[in-house]
């Protein structure tokens, strides 16, 4: 650990590792600061505190107190900045593991817990503090009536009533239709513990934040709720954050930032649409709620619910298999039906030649709902006219000048706009390429839907709801309250519209495109989808009117839009899992995605390259034969902000089914490996005369034996044969070598091998850093292989084995020779190399 030094003072007692505020590029970001005599017994984890830094004077938050050995000279702190902690020790503790669990800085995750507004500031009056409280108090709105739980809500209310006096940090899925309830049985659990003196956490995603579902809360506990979003001011915030911190509040709901409360009392976690990509962090500190979540219920002891009409497939499975408690809710509330799904098929519209964006069902639906006096729901999750604007003589697409995305046109704007970096420019009349005047946008987005419903309905009322509507905070609020009054008749909005909203006069809802997010390049876009069309046409049937949904899409037989057709999530779920078994996709793999960038389109490609060399080398020397590195390729959105970006992949196989190379093990032909006490290895193995089947099949085994093992490489005399055979597994390919010769060498290299034949040592071995080798592949033809880093250290060593040299005969330093640690036990089958 890093130490801040200066003369020795008697009077120091103690020691203080202080997290500073400092941007220092420490992923711990701690330092050790000497605690001065008058603050000794006062300083607490979690008080701010003002130290030298350099020749600054820097805050930081106290994250450990320790004693100091008694020769450690250290510097002083200056003072403290509080009179009381600012974090409660279980937040220091959270901000611990998410800098180490997600390999960021710590500095980075205390700025994200702790406000800006509450690190600047030093202290408030308390007058401030108290006509704050007072105005609230007096604005409380008042209890609701208590609901009547059904008997499926009832038995999972008391299921996990019984949890909580376990005070165990139990884990519950639940898993409840759209409109089945879920939120009312949240409501009475949070009822019960805070009448316990406990305090509540309820995570929803951003989108889902409406003033519905604000203020079912705040209605039944009037006064006792805060609220942490992304619309606050940076002072909205701090005060919510204070009232939280100062226990004013016992229950706070939010988006994923709000895991970081400082609720001192926690009893329950609540997190609503738990799979939602909302809940994942991608700038730093990234971290992914959810997973925060069970660390906090873990530490605190507190019961955590996960709930969704549409668990995560990776939620689901590790329910199913005991990691979670399931419980399930199969029906609406009140008897009430889910509603009937129809699926259009847009090309049979394309092909009776009718090409507005709304099908001729839909239309008929949305006509009969505004005759009737009720309310319709479209929903496109892409916002803007068009998507695209292209030149029909060049075919020139207009993009952004700063990322590698087509500019979308806006019509309110009268501009074409980048998604990705805010970039506009004018609406061009001419092609800025050929200077032709045939230029036309393509595709639909929202605008283009509103557009639509005006033309086809003139006297109906349509409000739209998506990012570009959202220009004051309270603009959602706007648009809810129109359809609550009824001043409004159509709804037009992208994902906002998805969830949390609760409207019985809504009896039409319409998908515009199911296969918007169904082709993205990933493996989750399946699962993505079914959600989404679930939770859409959830939206309809919640009053007592007949209602229908309707589907559009070029692709009605994916699975994804036929089990969301019968509101199958089983159905859905099996089919996913079977899919994803077979590819080794999670839960049956672990993917971990880096992405490497830089406005040097050479550089970020250079960098990429390196990180997958070292990532490679390190899994080969230390044996993890289960995981493997994929790369560089270009990202899917190449260039971003200015900066070209290039993607690392690492994959880790898990379970039996865990990827097709695993699978293929199973029928494996796996040879004995010689230890190195067995003489052949200490023989230099004769020349193969003639490439045939034989030699053929002994490849085969060897690579079957090195993947078995697991290892990067292996040679013909740790089988026991004699011949001069190599084969070398690096990154994705496989190198095989026979009568191989090294004819061309240069640089240095240093680092740790093993040996299969020398199971559980490593070692400092000197080797070139580029190589050059000929041989023969297994037809016979001759071949060269170029290597450099680790595939030029697997060539060198197994050129050594048929020459009868181990690699503890190159050790640099027989000191650099060691064991794994006996605690490692796991990984000592394994730590071993080529």
């Amino acid at each position: 650990m890093p130490l801040a030094t200066a003369a020795a003072d008697p009077r120091l007692r103690s020691v203080a590792q202080v997290a500073v505020e400092a941007r220092v590029g420490s992923l711990s970001g701690l330092f050790d600061y000497a605690v001065p005599e008058d603050l000794t017994g006062v300083i607490e984890v979690g008080h701010r505190v003002r130290v030298p830094f350099g020749k600054r004077i820097v805050t930081g938050f106290v994250y450990a107190l320790d004693t100091p050995p008694a020769v450690l000279e250290l510097k002083p702190i200056e003072a403290l900045v509080d009179a009381e902690p600012v974090l409660p020790p279980v937040l220091i503790e959270l901000a611990g593991f998410v800098a180490t669990h997600y390999v960021v800085p710590l500095d980075e995750v205390i700025r994200a817990i702790v406000p800006p507004r509450v690190r600047a500031v030093v202290r408030r009056s308390v007058k401030r503090r108290r006509q704050s409280r007072i105005l609230r108090q007096a604005t409380g709105t008042p209890s609701a009536v208590d609901v009547q739980l059904e008997p499926a809500q009832q038995a999972a209310k008391e299921r996990i009533a019984i949890a909580l006096g376990r005070h165990e940090g139990e884990v519950f899925l639940m898993h409840g239709v759209t409109a089945s309830g879920k939120t009312e049985v949240y409501l009475a659990l949070l009822a019960e513990v805070l009448a316990a003196g406990g305090q509540g956490l309820v995570l929803v995603p951003e989108i889902a934040l409406t003033p519905q579902t604000v203020g079912r809360f705040g209605a039944r506990c009037p006064g006792r709720l805060a609220v942490l979003h992304s619309s606050l001011t940076e002072a909205e915030r701090a005060a919510e954050w204070w009232r939280i911190r100062r226990g004013e509040a016992d229950i706070v709901i939010g988006p994923r930032a709000a895991v970081f409360a400082p609720l001192p009392r926690l009893r329950l976690i609540v997190i609503d649409e738990e799979e939602s990509s909302a809940f994942k962090q991608e700038r730093i500190p990234r971290y992914h709620a959810p997973t925060v979540a069970r660390w906090l219920a873990q530490k605190t002891q507190s019961v955590l619910i996960l709930g969704s009409a549409t668990p995560s497939v990776a939620g689901y499975a590790a329910a199913l298999a005991g990691r979670a408690h399931l419980l399930e809710l199969p029906h609406r509330a009140q008897g009430r039906p889910l509603p009937p799904v129809t699926v259009v098929d847009m090309r049979k519209e394309i092909a009776a030649r009718q090409f507005s964006p709304l099908s001729r069902e839909l239309q008929a639906s949305i006509a009969g709902s505004l005759e009737r006096g009720e309310q319709s729901i479209l929903f496109l999750n892409r916002r803007g006219l068009a998507t695209f604007v292209l030149c029909r003589d060049c075919g020139q697409v207009r993009e952004c000048p700063h990322c590698s995305v087509a500019l979308v046109h806006h019509a309110a704007l009268s501009r074409l706009q980048c998604h990705y970096c805010g970039t506009s420019e004018p609406v061009p009349r001419r092609c800025p390429a050929c200077g032709s005047r045939f230029i036309k946008s393509f595709g639909i987005g929202t605008e283009r839907i509103e557009q639509e419903v005006r033309a086809h309905f003139p006297t109906s009322r349509v409000v739209r709801l998506d990012r570009d509507v959202m220009k004051t905070p309270d603009a959602a609020d706007l648009v809810f309250d129109q359809m609550v009054s009824g001043e409004a008749d159509v709804l037009v909005g992208t994902q906002m519209v998805a969830k949390g909203l609760d409207l019985p006069r809504v009896t039409t809802v319409g998908v515009i495109n199911a296969d918007t997010s169904l082709h993205f390049p990933d493996y989750r876009s399946s699962e993505r989808t079914f959600s989404l069309l679930t939770q859409v046409a959830g939206r309809a049937g919640r009053g007592t009117r007949a209602s229908g949904v309707f589907i559009q899409t070029y692709t009605p037989d994916h699975p994804a839009v036929r089990h969301a057709q019968h509101h199958d999530y089983r159905g859905f779920y099996r089919e996913e899992l079977e899919v994803r078994r077979s590819y080794g996709f999670p839960p049956f793999g672990e993917l971990i995605v880096a992405t490497y960038g830089h406005r040097d389109e050479a550089r970020a490609e250079r960098e990429a390259r390196s990180a997958v060399e070292q990532l490679s080398a390190t899994i080969g020397l230390l044996n993890l034969g289960d995981i493997e590195v994929l790369g560089p390729s270009p990202a899917f959105v190449y260039r971003l902000k200015d900066e070209f970006r290039f993607e690392v992949t690492r994959y880790r196989a898990v379970g039996a089914g865990a990827s097709m190379w695993t699978r293929c093990r199973q029928t494996m032909a796996v040879l004995p490996i010689l230890t190195q006490e067995s003489p052949i290895l200490r023989q230099k193995a004769k020349r193969v005369p003639r490439v045939d089947s034989s030699i053929r099949k002994l490849i085969d085994d060897m690579v079957d034996t090195m993947v078995a093992a697991p290892g990067v490489g292996l040679a013909a005399p740790q089988v026991g044969v004699g011949l001069r055979v190599v084969v070398i597994k690096t990154d994705t390919n496989l190198h095989t070598l026979i009568n191989p010769e090294m004819v061309k060498w240069e640089g240095e290299q240093i680092g740790l091998e093993g040996c299969l034949s020398i199971p559980g040592y490593v070692g400092e071995v000197k080797r070139y850093m580029q190589v050059v080798a000929r041989g023969l592949n297994r037809h016979g033809k001759s071949v060269k292989i170029k290597g450099d880093a680790l595939l030029a250290r697997a060539i060198q060593h197994e050129i050594d084995h048929i020459d009868g040299i181990l690699f503890t005969d190159r050790l640099t330093s027989l000191d650099t020779l060691r064991k794994v640690e006996p605690q490692d036990q796991e990984k000592e089958a394994e730590l071993v190399g080529a």
